[in-house]
């Protein structure tokens, strides 16, 4: 009987083991899946604008465009939605074969609202007239385009950068006619301030949930402006 009662504890006890190891073996393969999102695939936008830049832009400005992770992940989120792909700017540029030329998205477009609300430091309209005065401090400028998709990315970056029409902002709706109105001194009040930009760009392209002919290239561009006494 003592023999018996013996060999029971000890299965018992190997049975216990068991089940532990098992236990780890699982929280340790369940720990091992990768946890972080995908980064969006550059798509070569900023080549395309920068190659098309004009002079102003990159002898007196310094200007480069960067194309920017974080930016197109916020265009994916937003653009990518069912809002984005069905919106009027989307449509707009898809028309009926996806060959529209560039158009600046209205700023009361949803969309535009969507994207320019989630940028960091309280992102603006990028017109003409927001430049004409500098105030000290670091300020953010959002402009976003729809181009048809079925546009390369060059000719896509160069029609936003040098043939954009239409939409809310007046002055300079290309990019080219845009930089062309950002200010590096202040003359008046404070002759002392002076200015300089960076710009970041992505692009996203996007299909229509209810026309899959419908697509177009949603582009972003945020320029920083940084302006001080100097």
């Amino acid at each position: 009987m003592k023999l018996k009662k013996i060999a029971s504890l000890m299965l018992a006890g190997v049975m216990a083991v068991s089940m532990l190891a098992g236990c780890g073996e699982s929280s340790s393969s369940s720990s091992s899946e990768p946890t972080n999102p995908v980064t969006p695939v550059a798509t070569g936008i900023a080549d395309a604008v920068n190659a098309a830049r004009n002079d102003y832009a990159k002898n007196s400005l310094k200007l480069t465009y960067n194309e920017s992770s974080s930016l197109a992940e916020i265009l994916q989120t937003i653009a990518q939605d069912k809002y984005g792909k069905d919106s009027d700017a989307v449509k707009t540029a898809g028309g009926a074969d996806g060959y529209n030329g560039a158009v600046v998205v209205d700023n009361a477009d949803s969309m535009y609202s969507k994207i320019s609300s989630k940028l960091a430091g309280g992102a603006v309209a990028a017109t003409g007239n927001v430049f004409n005065t500098l105030a000290e401090g670091t300020h953010k400028y959002v402009r976003i385009f729809t181009v048809g998709g079925n546009y390369s990315i060059q000719a896509a970056g160069n029609m936003i950068a040098t043939s954009a029409t239409d939409g809310t902002p007046a002055n300079g709706r290309d990019l080219n006619g845009l930089v062309d109105t950002m200010k590096l001194e202040n003359t008046a009040s404070k002759p002392n301030l002076k200015a300089s930009y960076t710009a970041d760009i992505a692009a996203v392209k996007v299909t229509s949930n209810v026309d899959s002919k419908v697509n177009a290239w949603v582009v972003a561009v945020v320029y920083t402006q940084t302006v001080a006494e100097v």
